[in-house]
């Protein structure tokens, strides 16, 4: 997988969580 889309994935992933835990 590349980098910048693992990156991306990552940062969706710490978005999500700390949305749904705010």
């Amino acid at each position: 997988m590349h980098t910048a889309l693992s990156i991306a994935l990552s940062a969706l992933l710490a978005h999500a969580a700390h949305a749904a835990s705010t």
